[in-house]
């Protein structure tokens, strides 16, 4: 018995590709027509989240990152080598360094002794080198989250990610346990009230913009 080989060609109209979008269409190679899953329209999911805002629950929301944000952190003064210029651009660069085996497994039990995951244990670590670069303690890291939990148990391929603005507060006198446990809290609360976006935030805190920064400095 003779076999083919087949080739499936998938065209991705972005860019970027969120993860969970990829698994929302199976092909079964069968002798008859290929039925897809029906999915949710894109424009049903954004009348969806403008009356999910309008609800007690988008209020509620809403009121929970207003008052995380009634005073407002200092911008981040990192210490650089050349002065900012005055309009913002894109020019940069990605540095990496890769980690041992065996200080990935310590930075992991080091989490894991305060009930923390890897995830909270890195983002902790990694605010914590940002307020020492800076001399601040008071930081703010951007956590981007799918978008898509408003929508249960439906499929909806689109680009929903949002950025969750996670408040640091790291004074001298707290130590590296006690930042683990008040980042694992703040993350957990963080995504109880994620149903509410970053540009709705910033437009709701009406802060004055900066030519050389973007809304997310």
């Amino acid at each position: 018995m003779s076999t083919r080989n087949l080739s499936l060609l998938i065209i991705l109209g972005i860019i970027v590709v969120l993860g969970g979008c990829v698994g929302c269409g199976t092909i079964s190679f069968q002798k008859k027509a290929v039925q897809l899953d029906p999915h949710m329209a894109f424009s049903e999911y954004a009348r969806g989240q403008e009356a999910h805002f309008r609800g007690e629950e988008g209020a509620a929301n809403e009121e929970y990152w207003v008052k995380q944000f009634e005073q407002l952190p200092p911008l981040l003064n990192l210490p650089v080598d050349r002065p900012r210029p005055g309009m913002k651009s894109f020019a940069g660069a990605t540095f990496r360094k890769q980690i041992s085996a065996a200080v990935y497994k310590n930075i992991k039990r080091a989490g894991a002794q305060q009930k923390c995951t890897l995830f909270v244990t890195l983002l902790s670590g990694f605010q914590a080198l940002l307020s020492r670069l800076a001399g601040q303690d008071d930081i703010v890291v951007g956590i981007p989250s799918a978008g898509q939990s408003l929508i249960e148990d439906r499929n909806l391929v689109g680009h929903c990610v949002n950025f969750v603005p996670l408040r640091g507060i790291l004074p001298e006198s707290t130590t590296m346990a006690q930042f683990l446990t008040q980042i694992r809290q703040k993350l957990l609360d963080a995504y109880d009230h994620q149903n509410y976006t970053y540009g709705r935030l910033v437009r709701k805190l009406a802060l004055q913009r900066d030519s050389a920064l973007g809304p997310d400095s």
